[in-house]
């Protein structure tokens, strides 16, 4: 998985990526053809009265915005979108669209901006076409 350049990154150790900035966290994969199930767990520091914001992405195409208030990994939100996918490479990626600044603090810290995470995440084909495949999952 990769954040994008400058927006964010992925620590070594934890190895949950974030965003301190708008961007996308994302990876490559190969997939069937087929009608598939993408799920994504997400949460992000609430700061000022806005909730984390953001959207599940194919190859750069939207395919489900969300909202989220969870604070932490145990309780964050988990998001899914179901879409018909054609053979092939595919970039996966979740997209944070409004990182936040304390609005208590006039100085841009970044000790003071919302991080936006992103905790596991699966590829799975839908229902009618589970028999004999195996989820893709995309741990942090």
């Amino acid at each position: 998985m990769r954040a994008s350049p400058g927006a964010g990154e992925v620590p070594p150790k934890s190895k949950v990526p974030y965003l301190y900035s708008k961007g996308d966290i994302s990876a490559n994969t190969t997939l069937e053809t087929g009608d598939y199930v993408i799920r994504a767990e997400v949460y992000g520091d609430q700061l000022g009265d806005e909730s984390v914001q953001g959207a599940i992405k194919l190859n750069g195409t939207e395919l489900k915005k969300f909202e989220t208030r969870a604070t932490a990994s145990g309780a964050a939100t988990t998001i899914e979108a179901k879409q018909f996918i054609k053979a092939g490479q595919q970039r996966l990626s979740v997209a944070f669209f409004n990182p936040a600044k304390d609005p208590k603090d006039d100085k841009k810290k970044a000790s003071t901006l919302r991080p936006q995470h992103l905790g596991r995440w699966a590829v799975q084909p839908a229902a009618a076409d589970l028999a004999g495949r195996s989820p893709q999952n995309h741990d942090a």
